[in-house]
């Protein structure tokens, strides 16, 4: 088996942390329908939802990477986690449409803010040799699901 360096078995661990969290984020969605249903929200109320995380993604994506060069990755990252745990507990306890509404915008903000403080930090890592930051981009993106 061959011996890993630091900054190699760092990217292991954030492409199978990233995987895994992204199958932790897009399976629940097929079943986030029918929790939502079950909450008494229509199909109307769950796409006015749902649509709160994209907006906050896209709202969220530039001042998080703002953020994450202003503090540090690991700040960014335990943040979004934080947000992410938040959001969570409030999709689970809450039956109102504006708190599931506000929770979902918290998750897309937490989704902007995930992404942006962990691949800063590799491209960071890679900033002076082109090949690798091709190599990371190409693994990055065949792990995203």
């Amino acid at each position: 088996m061959p011996a890993f360096s630091r900054s190699q078995t760092n990217l292991i661990v954030y492409l199978t942390s990233f995987f895994l969290y992204n199958f932790a984020r897009v399976l629940p969605h097929a079943v986030l329908t029918v929790i939502l249903l079950n909450k008494g929200m229509s199909v109307g109320q769950i796409a006015v939802i749902q649509s709160f995380f994209m907006i906050a993604v896209l709202g969220f994506e530039l001042p998080s990477g703002l953020l994450t060069d202003s503090w540090s990755e690991q700040r960014v990252y335990e943040l979004s986690l934080l947000l992410l745990a938040l959001s969570y507990g409030l999709i689970m306890w809450s039956h109102s449409f504006w708190i599931l509404s506000g929770s979902w915008f918290i998750y897309g903000i937490s989704s902007a803010a995930i992404g942006s403080s962990l691949e800063t930090y590799f491209l960071r890592q890679y900033q002076h040799n082109e090949s690798l930051i091709k190599q990371f981009n190409v693994r990055f993106n065949n792990t995203k699901l």
